[in-house]
């Protein structure tokens, strides 16, 4: 049969071309069988597939691979070149450079537009802030978040938070609080040249106390500490005391003082006595025969005073001077910064330098004439 049939005649065989073929199909509802798949469920340039067999989607051209950026590695052509992530990789702001994020296997690096860096790694959390020409930073790792700012000569101030307690610095780590499981302190400087404050919980061991707790307070030169006794002294102290003769206030709102005291000694020849008032101090002896002729001797602030009446004799001692006195005779002897002067019942002399004078000139005018001086 020379005569091409123009009709499907399913056992017969027969060619047709690609398009007629698919007419086939349609016709009697048929699906591509063996390599081929319907053009339609492929997208393509207009849905128009040029070629299966052979094209760059077939089994004999293979897939060349996919372009990507620097954050991703292999082709995914095949196992062994899968398509995965790369190792280290930079994502920056296409604005400014300077602002962009590092990812890598030990961890994460974040740069921001105020010069703060963040990085992030197995081993912790840290962030960093440019001061210019310095870099502050905060961490956290090993069980502790800590702050950490450079002083001048690169020496670092820290502060920290951890289990075992806090500390805290001031600026250029003049104060220091600092806290940890027993007691907290709070200084100046290195402590021991400045002022500060210790509180401290003291030990119980479950059996005895082994450590009272306490506040002390202290200063280059001094220190003072407050125990539970020393409160206890507080809330049961002294309202007053109470005084009697020879003594004035109660030492609480008014000092205490001495006005007045007094005392009797019996001896074998004398009674003595002694009395304290504000201004002096006197000391007494009477004579036991009845005769009551009275020695004394008193001390104030203007100097001192012994007499002993028997004789009628007295020696004053004060800032104008020295005096004795005997009156019976009445004889007195006078001696200040200018002059010894002496008295009796005709009158007195005085002893000067001037006096002195005179007389040595004599004497040495008596020994060069060849006298002897008596």
């Amino acid at each position: 049969m020379s005569e091409q049939i123009n009709k499907l005649l399913c056992t017969i065989p027969q060619s047709f071309t690609t398009a007629e073929q698919k007419i086939g199909r349609d016709n009697i509802g048929a699906q591509v069988s063996g390599n081929y798949v319907e053009y339609s469920a492929i997208s393509g340039d207009n849905n128009v597939i040029s070629s299966i067999n052979g094209s760059a989607l077939s089994a004999n051209a293979g897939f060349s691979g996919v372009w990507h950026t620097p954050a991703f590695t292999g082709s995914g052509t095949n196992s062994s070149d899968k398509l995965g992530l790369n190792s280290a990789f930079t994502l920056k702001d296409p604005d400014n450079s300077a602002v962009q994020t590092n990812y890598a296997y030990n961890g994460l690096t974040a740069n921001n537009y105020d010069h703060y860096t963040s990085y992030y790694k197995t081993t912790g959390v840290e962030i960093r802030s440019d001061l210019g020409g310095s870099t502050a930073q905060a961490w956290l790792r090993n069980g502790s978040l800590v702050f950490e700012t450079p002083l001048p000569g690169n020496d670092w101030v820290s502060s920290y938070f951890a289990i075992a307690g806090i500390k805290m610095c001031g600026l250029f780590a003049d104060t220091i609080y600092q806290d940890d499981l027993n007691s907290a302190k709070r200084y100046q400087g290195t402590g021991d040249t400045g002022n500060g404050m210790v509180t401290d919980i003291g030990y119980y061991n479950g059996t005895s106390v082994l450590r009272y707790p306490y506040i002390t307070m202290y200063t280059p030169n001094e220190s003072a500490t407050i125990y539970m006794s020393s409160i206890s002294s507080w809330n049961n102290k002294l309202s007053g005391i109470n005084v009697g003769y020879g003594l004035a206030g109660d030492g609480i709102g008014t000092a205490l003082s001495v006005t007045g005291c007094s005392g009797n000694f019996i001896g074998l020849h004398s009674d003595y006595f002694y009395e304290l008032k504000p201004y002096d101090m006197t000391f007494s002896a009477f004579d036991k025969d009845n005769s009551l002729i009275e020695r004394k001797s008193v001390f104030n602030a203007w100097g001192m005073r012994l007499s002993a009446s028997t004789a009628k004799k007295l020696v004053t001692v004060q800032d104008e001077g020295f005096t004795i006195e005997a009156s019976a005779e009445n004889l007195t002897a006078t001696l200040d910064h200018e002059m010894l002067r002496m008295y009796n019942a005709t009158g007195h002399a005085d002893l000067t330098k001037s006096s002195i004078d005179a007389i040595n000139a004599v004497y040495n005018w008596a020994t060069s004439q060849g006298m002897q001086p008596i």
